[in-house]
């Protein structure tokens, strides 16, 4: 019974990272920051679902939504940069696993650092 119920709850979280990922239209939205987002939300769901390039190409979306907008304020010291450099050879090498990691963090970063500038 119980593996049962946690099968069940476990299907229930696929579907619902499956329709995260493929409903949201991120585009539509006009604020880099909440666009930004969108996009680290179905990268998260794809990575969920083992769809490493898809999910990095997410989260690639997601790094030129935010732009330049993340640091307006030159307030932080950015280290993303050399990272998203690596993430980008590592792409073209076909190593999607490893680049979406790394472009999931750049675009975590950029986008914490974009919330933080919005406040100064």
């Amino acid at each position: 019974m119980i593996k049962l119920l946690l099968s069940i709850i476990y299907i229930t979280l696929i579907l619902s990272a499956i329709a995260n990922a493929e409903i949201v239209k991120c585009d539509d939205f006009t604020n880099s920051i909440v666009k930004s987002k969108c996009f680290l939300n179905k990268g998260v769901s794809l990575q969920s679902l083992k769809k490493y390039q898809v999910a990095a190409e997410q989260y690639r979306y997601g790094i030129k939504s935010i732009g330049a907008d993340y640091n307006t304020n030159m307030k932080f010291i950015d280290d993303t940069g050399m990272k998203l450099t690596l993430a980008n050879i590592e792409f073209e090498k076909g190593n999607f696993k490893v680049s979406m990691n790394l472009y999931s963090g750049v675009l975590t970063s950029r986008i914490t650092m974009a919330e933080d500038s919005a406040k100064l």
